[in-house]
């Protein structure tokens, strides 16, 4: 935080800094990539890593993250590398609002 304290006591309207993280693996613990979660088939595990991941990033001062997303890409320039895959069944199970 010693960044932050720096950088509001420097800024004349005392705007706090906003800091950002890729953190499609995890932050300190690291899990398997998105797609490998994906092919176990089972989003609780998706949500224990992703809530492990919230905590350690948080716990660190970090205020977004950029983690998995969930999405039926079908464009092959974009890849899997961050997404769970491209069934129709786990884009339901991880998000329920896109059915």
């Amino acid at each position: 935080m010693q960044i932050q304290d720096a950088y509001i006591n420097r800024h004349p309207h005392h705007i706090p800094l906003l800091f950002m993280m890729d953190v499609i693996h995890g932050y300190r613990t690291i899990f398997p990539a998105p797609i490998a979660q994906g092919a176990s088939f089972d989003p609780e595990i998706s949500k224990r890593a992703a809530s492990v991941a919230a905590r350690e990033t948080s716990a660190a001062g970090i205020h977004v993250v950029f983690s998995p997303m969930v999405d039926l890409v079908r464009d092959p320039r974009w890849g899997s590398r961050s997404r769970y895959g491209h069934d129709k069944l786990q884009h339901r199970q991880r998000h329920p609002c896109h059915n």
